[in-house]
């Protein structure tokens, strides 16, 4: 078993580590209250690459307003809405159909903004 190896089976084991001692954890993860030294920096980009998260590319405002009408909820209600209008109960129609736009333009907010700080 490598090192790397028993580090990882230390810290599976000790899943608590904000009740372990500081001088535990550093022993664990093989540093020291200065940091690691160049060389141990080195070997661990090797070993493990780059702390860095993948970039994806996001996703377009229309893509993003298509995903909030694609919902069977959303279908019923416009169907709701139509049948109201149809039936003669304009202000029911108006009602459903202002309740459709209001859940379409909050979700695509709120979407467009979880977007942004993704790729912050």
């Amino acid at each position: 078993m490598t090192q790397a190896d028993r580090q990882s089976v230390d810290r599976e084991a000790s899943n608590k580590w904000h009740a372990a001692d500081t001088d535990e954890i550093l022993r664990q993860m093989d540093s020291s209250a200065e940091g690691l030294s160049g060389r141990a920096a080195e070997r661990r980009l090797e070993e493990t690459g780059p702390n860095s998260l993948e970039q994806q590319e996001g996703r377009s405002p229309v893509r993003l307003l298509i995903h909030q009408v694609k919902n069977p909820l959303i279908y019923l209600l416009t169907g709701a809405a139509a049948v109201s209008a149809v039936t003669g109960h304009a202000v029911d129609a108006a009602v459903i159909a202002g309740v459709v736009l209001l859940n379409t333009v909050l979700g695509f907010v709120q979407e467009w903004r979880a977007e942004g700080a993704l790729e912050a």
